[in-house]
């Protein structure tokens, strides 16, 4: 990739260096400050080392293996030898590189670059090694600079989890984050010849990306001014996600819920469930964060107006409803649950559940977040019991809590994972999660598993219905016997009557599954607000206000966003 860029490049002529950033990426002084620097070392190649035992880092890096792409995963195929006579480097694979050097990548086809292009093609992180190897052994070897330029946020115990096992066959590290508390370490590079940070996401945390905006431009942002604290990322677009089952069937009954609000508003007629999304249009959702903090869902929909031949177009605010209760005492005084929420798409770097809304669904990998307060002296074990919506005990587990050695006498906390490796598909339906230490329950927890109303676009007819929506292969989500917990919480104490319920639902098509979707979501889900974003709106009987002017719509002013 970065080698096809520098040849599009190099057809242009007003360029010296070429710097690569990601997304993620941000500047931490301004642009003059670069120039002046590059300026001053013109000619330089800058690539940061690995600063580690050379065999070390090839073992580390897998260079003594041969790696191969193919099916969107990396196969690490067997052992390799590294070519004899040439001093194999690498490090980070941020660079600020020569147009010099650049046009010698692209235009020379000399024995090393010829036989280092064949070896690193078959190499697990190519960048990160191949610019380094060739300057330095080239007769570029006397322009590094020991300096990609960035600061990283490394934190090894976290960012080196081996969570991307399932695209690749091999164990690396990520950097974390920046976030409100890394401050002082951006503070601290700012006398260094170092001009961006990484990594930087808006999702989890913005506060330091203004601060750092501020910093450059010596302005100040009053907080408060135009959407300063808030953030919009889109999670939906029916141009592109018309194929997630999912997400469609999620969205368009959280439109429903939107228009039943829009004419509950209105004073309007009801419309018969099986006609709702025939009148509607999802066009696409945002996650909407205020406050480094998420708050609920924008969903924009068109409400067709038949009778006049037109369309309103609607966007709704739509928050999570929270069903987490503390039902028991603490462990003890030093030992405390602080938070626990179930979700999928666990970052096990971040500590964060990607999927920020916690929509659930039937083939859901479901898991849970869960944080304790405690002085760090005592271990202890606590179960975990995942209940169905026909109180099937799914599975029980004993979760070890156990404090780091380097744990000290005063308050520690620690955050942890457990996932449950459920057979699919899960059952629709309102799930639990209990908590309980010795038996005696710390939390319950109620999450939703919403049923889908389309398959590839269609609804679902009832075959579909029945497979997708009646739990797994003989109602066993483990490998394993669980009716003695069932017994002891006393779950399933008419079970003949769930289990029918369960049956009928698990054949509803149509009206009947649209009907028992909505009001499975409007437990959980609430719609708070509703704007305009076009002038023609279906109600006559109440103002809604413009999107334009309503704080917590997608369409607001963004003055973060404007480009200068």
């Amino acid at each position: 990739m970065l080698i096809n860029s520098f040849n599009e490049l190099l057809h242009h002529k007003n360029w010296d260096y070429l710097i690569n950033l990601s997304e993620s990426d941000f500047p931490i002084k301004p642009l003059q400050r670069l120039e002046n620097f590059l300026a001053a070392n013109y000619g330089h190649n800058f690539v940061k080392s690995h600063g580690q035992d050379p065999q070390r880092f090839l073992i580390k890096q897998g260079l003594d293996k041969t790696f191969h792409q193919c099916d969107d995963h990396m196969w690490r195929l067997g052992d390799r030898k590294i070519p004899e006579g040439i001093e194999v480097d690498g490090g980070s694979d941020w660079v600020a590189l020569t147009r010099d050097f650049c046009q010698y990548i692209v235009d020379n086809d000399d024995e090393l670059l010829k036989g280092l292009r064949t070896f690193f093609k078959y190499t697990l992180l190519p960048a990160e090694t191949f610019f380094h190897t060739v300057l330095r052994n080239s007769a570029f070897c006397d322009t590094i600079i020991d300096n990609n330029l960035h600061i990283t946020n490394w934190r090894r115990s976290q960012g080196c989890k081996c969570q991307y096992r399932h695209i690749v066959d091999w164990c690396g590290c990520s950097p974390n984050d920046f976030r409100l508390e890394d401050w002082s370490r951006i503070v601290d590079s700012l006398e260094k010849p170092l001009f961006f940070a990484r990594k930087f996401e808006p999702a989890v945390n913005q506060e330091i990306i203004n601060r750092i905006e501020m910093l450059i431009s010596k302005k100040q942002v009053k907080v408060g001014q135009l959407s300063y604290d808030k953030y919009w990322q889109n999670d939906f677009h029916h141009k592109f996600d018309y194929n997630d089952d999912a997400k469609v069937s999620f969205y368009y009954l959280l439109g429903l819920l939107g228009k039943s609000f829009v004419y509950k508003i209105c004073s309007e007629t009801k419309i018969p469930s099986d006609q709702l999304l025939s009148t509607i249009e999802v066009k696409q959702a945002h996650l909407f964060f205020e406050n480094d903090s998420f708050k609920g869902l924008l969903l924009t929909f068109i409400d067709l107006i038949a009778e006049k031949n037109s369309a309103a177009f609607y966007e709704i605010y739509a928050q999570p409803v929270a069903h987490s209760n503390p039902v028991g005492q603490q462990i003890s005084p030093e030992i405390k649950l602080i938070s626990a929420k179930v979700c999928s798409d666990y970052d096990m770097k971040e500590q964060i559940f990607r999927n920020f809304a916690c929509t659930l669904h039937p083939f859901s990998e479901i898991g849970v977040n869960h944080k304790w307060s405690s002085d760090g002296k005592t271990n202890f074990s606590v179960s975990f019991v995942w209940i169905d919506p026909v109180e099937h005990v799914a599975g029980s587990f004993e979760v070890q809590i156990e404090w780091p050695h380097q744990a000290k006498n005063n308050q520690q906390t620690i955050t942890l994972y457990h996932k449950p490796n459920f057979n699919h598909p899960l059952r629709p339906g309102t799930w639990k999660l209990s908590i309980l230490y010795k038996w005696k329950p710390i939390l319950e927890m109620k999450f939703l598993v919403l049923p889908y109303i389309f398959e590839k676009g269609l609804f679902l007819d009832k075959t579909s219905a029945s497979n997708l929506h009646n739990g797994p292969v003989a109602g066993k989500y483990l490998d394993h016997n669980f009716t003695a917990v069932e017994r002891l919480l006393k779950l399933r104490t008419n079970p003949s009557t769930l289990d029918s319920q369960a049956t009928l639902n698990s054949q509803k098509t149509n009206g009947q599954l649209i009907d028992w979707s909505l009001e499975l979501l409007e437990n959980f889900w609430t719609i708070y607000d509703v704007c305009l974003v076009n002038k023609l709106s279906t109600c006559q009987r109440a103002k809604i206000n413009s999107c334009q002017s309503t704080p917590w719509s997608s369409f607001y002013p963004d003055l973060k966003s404007k480009l200068i």
